[in-house]
């Protein structure tokens, strides 16, 4: 069973183990707003990997003990992933009005378009 838990001297592959650690200080930087060449489409590819930012730290989802999947917790953490990507755009655009048709990232103009629809309902 694979794992993205890649150490930062990977003596199997010392490239693979740099660009590991260049993702997460882009991600780190872009989290406190500093520039960042990482793009909410690469934190997305990674995010479906199941990519460790945190390295030292757990997964949502993951039971260690069991290795077991708990999908409330992957689905909270896709809301997550999302609501993520929505402020990485409002970062970047200075607002949330994603277009329907937001070619960068159309996962997330579908997301927040059924949050619009789900606030029109109520």
């Amino acid at each position: 069973k694979g794992t993205t838990r890649v150490p930062r001297t990977y003596k199997e592959n010392p490239k693979l183990g740099q660009w590991v650690r260049r993702q997460r200080r882009e991600y780190r930087k872009l989290r406190f707003g500093e520039t960042s060449y990482i793009t909410p489409m690469r934190i997305a590819r990674l995010n479906e990997l199941q990519f460790e930012w945190e390295p030292s730290t757990n997964p949502i989802g993951i039971n260690r003990a069991t290795d077991a999947v708990d999908m409330d917790l992957v689905q909270q953490d896709g809301w997550n992933d999302l609501l993520t990507r929505l402020k990485i755009f409002k970062e970047q655009h200075g607002h949330t009005s994603v277009p329907r048709n937001y070619e960068s990232d159309p996962k997330l103009a579908e997301w927040v378009e059924s949050r619009r629809l789900e606030y029109a309902k109520s």
